[in-house]
């Protein structure tokens, strides 16, 4: 395979990983937001907590198995593991010609710019994205998801009989291993599609929590009125 194919080929992943990524983060934001909802209106302390157990627990096992998808590295599949292990292999992928393609013919301050940013990643010079800066991503992503992967691979995929030996994720484990997947996925889509952000929180241009402002059922019947 060409460097320019297996180029387009990475960042075809990295535009998959980004809209899966994308999803989760939504969807913790949600959850989030919907916690501070609960705890700001005392009235849920006098209802079951039935309703949100359920939501919790929906929201922790497909949050799970989302990152859990980004620890693996199999070949048939598209993950963030997957990612960095061809990056690791061919770190001429993400390169400063490749990058510096993006201000051809631009005017000489934005040139030096896009220069320094690539110093920052490659070091003065650097033609290529360093191998240790790769296997550290790799360290950081490990580190983040092994819990998770480990909790969901004997509890949500399977119920395994040799159980869970390591503690079972929190809700805050799952967030924390959310934003260092953002971070890793900022980094690339920098420096491969010269697009950079801040966050990849989708900004929600409407009132999503006008769903919660009515009624979902009618109060139950009281038979009592009705003899």
């Amino acid at each position: 395979m060409k460097k320019s194919e297996r180029r387009a080929r990475l960042i075809q992943w990295l535009e998959i990983i980004y809209e899966d990524v994308e999803d989760l983060l939504l969807d913790d934001h949600i959850f989030w937001e919907l916690q501070g909802v609960v705890q700001e209106n005392p009235r849920f302390a006098e209802c079951s907590g039935l309703f949100l157990q359920w939501a919790a627990s929906a929201f922790v096992q497909a949050t799970a198995v989302g990152v859990r998808r980004h620890a693996k590295a199999d070949e048939d599949s598209v993950s963030l593991r997957r990612f960095l292990n061809e990056v690791e292999k061919y770190p001429s992928l993400v390169s400063r010609e490749h990058y510096m393609g993006f201000y051809a013919g631009e005017k000489a301050w934005l040139i030096k710019v896009g220069q320094e940013d690539f110093d920052r990643l490659a070091g003065a010079g650097g033609a290529h994205i360093p191998v240790a800066v790769v296997k550290d991503h790799i360290s950081q992503l490990t580190q983040a998801v092994g819990g998770i992967e480990h909790y969901v691979d004997r509890r949500v995929a399977h119920y395994d009989k040799r159980g869970v030996k390591q503690p079972t994720p929190t809700f805050s484990d799952l967030s924390e291993a959310l934003k260092t997947l953002e971070r890793i996925i900022i980094l690339y889509w920098q420096f491969l599609k010269n697009q950079g952000m801040g966050t990849m929180l989708l900004n929600i241009q409407f009132d999503w929590k006008e769903i919660l402002r009515f009624p979902w059922s009618p109060p139950p019947h009281d038979v009592s009125e009705a003899i």
